[in-house]
């Protein structure tokens, strides 16, 4: 995980616009198939499996979501101890080809974010995922003139439509 932030920060440090300022990050933990797969004719090495699938819809969802790294609740439980990271977690959202709807978490070096804004982003996550969305965007606007954000700005967005249109809240990851 260290060598993941240590890249995000670089990338976001970069000043010059033609330098690459764009870092998406997806990390799962579990099984894998790992070795050469293919046909006498072509033979590629390669892994493969639920987890890899689910690695590459976190890092597509970090983009839609505005942030630079999401990780399973696998990899959450082996670093959730670890005092030098701390997590903010996403709402649930349906992604393509992954049947379940797991936790998934944003993680922060902890001396590198402020508290009191990841306090009120997690709060606003448990009053959605409890459908109270006018609480989580009062909560997340707190959290937003703490901290401008674009995960916080775009979670408000998508409680105001579901507000809007009477439905509940259902993020889904297009890729």
């Amino acid at each position: 995980m260290s060598c993941c932030l240590e890249i995000s920060q670089r990338v976001s440090e970069q000043k010059d616009p033609t330098d690459f300022t764009g870092v998406k990050i997806g990390i799962a933990s579990g099984n894998v198939l790992i070795g050469n797969f293919g046909s006498s004719h072509q033979l590629g090495f390669t892994v493969l499996g639920h987890t890899v699938n689910l690695a590459a819809r976190l890092e597509s969802a970090s983009g839609q979501f505005g942030c630079r790294i999401l990780i399973d609740q696998e990899s959450h439980k082996f670093l959730a101890d670890d005092p030098n990271f701390v997590f903010r977690q996403m709402p649930r959202f349906m992604v393509k080809g992954i049947s379940n709807t797991d936790k998934f978490y944003e993680p922060f070096w902890k001396e590198n974010v402020n508290l009191e804004f990841l306090s009120h982003f997690n709060l606003a996550v448990q009053a959605i995922e409890n459908d109270e969305l006018e609480n989580s965007i009062r909560l997340l606007s707190r959290a937003n003139d703490m901290q401008k954000d674009n995960t916080t700005r775009f979670l408000i967005e998508q409680c105001q439509r579901a507000l809007q249109s009477g439905q509940q809240l259902q993020i889904h990851i297009h890729k």
